[in-house]
């Protein structure tokens, strides 16, 4: 976790403060992932089923954005 804190100051002190950064997107995923997570399920103890299925599909999401990000910069 500190790992983590510490590489976000970093990425503050590099790129400026995140003012349009929002929850939004977040959210969004987090309803759609779940709509296509319960199908998968053997509806059988289906939330945490559900929940690693979202917990994975968000993990790739926010790869892919910060893929797309650093492509767009230059790295």
């Amino acid at each position: 976790m500190m790992h983590l804190v510490c590489l976000l100051s970093r990425s503050i002190w590099r790129m400026g403060s995140g003012h349009n950064f929002t929850i939004n997107i977040s959210e969004r995923l987090h309803i759609s992932n779940l709509k296509e997570a319960y199908p998968s399920t053997n509806k059988v103890s289906y939330i945490g089923q559900m929940l690693k299925h979202n917990k994975q599909c968000t993990s790739l999401d926010y790869m892919e954005e910060a893929l797309s990000h650093l492509t767009l910069q230059g790295w």
